[in-house]
């Protein structure tokens, strides 16, 4: 049936018309845009009064607009409302908290549970795909961070009614969970003493000085990629065969350590004495030649070719340059490095409260974090005990 011709009233979209009885009605015409942009009309006609098609028109708009959210929320990917998530909350956040924050969304829960709608993201899904997956690969402590994120964000969807509630607060995060999530070794992000020992080899024969020194720091001392990348020449006494660290380095600034238990003095034997020596000296010859005068606040490790401090990707590189070489036999990160080292002490019975004392961290962290390498151990101290009473 055609339209008749309608009239506006005072009533916003409220019209008046005249039907074929000649008697005045009332009808309303709503515009609006649906959720994909697309142009939309409500129209009733046949009121008796602008005040019952006022009435009919406000409860249509709004079981409208309800429909559009629910459409809008249900569509709504788990990448789309972290970015909304963190816009909201970065400006309650320090520097650290914003870098690790970003870098933990960009780099895990985006790529790992990005794609899934967040309305129709379920509990066992996401602890298959995301918690049990980075359990695979990280400590329980980044793990347990990542959630408390991905569990924060969610907490402001309820509130903000995208979502009726919170289906992921009753996941436990824990060490067997961890170690049903690695099953074997080989999934452990660390290398062993044959696997190390060929790296250290690998890295000294291909003549870069700079991945041959900063490798073997790291992997001789314990310390993060971020400590190394901060030290300067200051900061190692290569009389005394000692580094102290106090600073970290990454994408947003270089800084003090997070914890007082970071702050520490680390023993460095002979040969990696004489190899930082030989590298402080190609340093040295290096700035000369760009008319570069040397300073004990330099940054140690840099590249020899833009004389810059390293790039914070350039530990992984050589590390999977390694693995595709086949000189290791699984891929590590950096911190792998790290992990391999306290592992390794660890494995040969070192104290664990020297081993902490190394690491920068607590003796209850090592313990979580190292406790297959203390297998044997706790074997042969089995077989003392029975050798001792019996």
């Amino acid at each position: 049936m055609a339209r008749p011709k309608l009239t506006k009233t005072r009533k916003n979209n409220i019209y008046s018309y005249t039907d074929t009885n000649k008697k005045k009605k009332y009808a309303y015409r709503y515009k609006y845009y649906d959720s994909l942009g697309k142009r939309k009309e409500l129209y009733k006609q046949g009121f008796e009064s602008d005040r019952d098609a006022e009435i009919a028109l406000a409860k249509l708009v709004s079981e409208t607009e309800n429909f559009l959210k629910v459409v809008e929320n249900k569509n709504m990917t788990v990448s789309q409302w972290m970015d909304i998530w963190f816009e909201a909350k970065k400006g309650d956040w320090a520097i650290t908290s914003y870098g690790s924050t970003e870098r933990m969304i960009r780099l895990h829960i985006k790529p790992m549970i990005g794609h899934y709608k967040l309305a129709s993201l379920d509990y066992m899904t996401y602890k298959r795909v995301f918690i049990e997956e980075m359990l695979k690969t990280h400590s329980v402590n980044s793990v347990k961070s990542a959630h408390s994120k991905f569990h924060d964000a969610v907490n402001l969807a309820v509130k903000n009614e995208i979502l009726s509630k919170n289906r992921f607060s009753k996941i436990n995060i824990s060490n067997s969970s961890q170690k049903k999530a690695f099953n074997e070794e080989k999934n452990l992000n660390f290398l062993n003493e044959e696997d190390l020992k060929k790296l250290l080899q690998y890295v000294k024969e291909k003549k870069n000085i700079t991945n041959h020194a900063l490798i073997w720091t790291i992997s001789l001392t314990g310390m993060r990629k971020g400590e190394a990348a901060a030290l300067r020449w200051k900061d190692i006494n290569l009389t005394e065969g000692s580094i102290n660290i106090y600073e970290t380095r990454d994408t947003l600034s270089q800084r003090d350590v997070k914890t007082k238990n970071s702050v520490r003095e680390v023993e460095i034997d002979e040969d990696l004495c004489t190899l930082l020596e030989h590298y402080r000296k190609k340093s040295i010859e290096q700035k000369l030649r760009h008319g570069i005068k040397h300073k004990e606040s330099d940054h140690v490790f840099i590249s020899m070719r833009t004389l810059n401090v390293i790039g914070r990707t350039l530990v992984n590189n050589i590390l999977d340059k390694a693995y595709e070489d086949k000189v290791i036999s699984k891929r590590i990160t950096a911190h792998g490095l790290r992990h391999s080292f306290a592992s390794l002490l660890c494995a040969q019975g070192v104290p664990i409260t020297i081993v902490a004392k190394m690491l920068g961290d607590t003796p209850n962290t090592v313990l979580d974090y190292y406790a297959h390498s203390l297998k044997d151990k706790e074997k042969e101290a089995a077989k003392l005990i029975t050798k001792l009473i019996i």
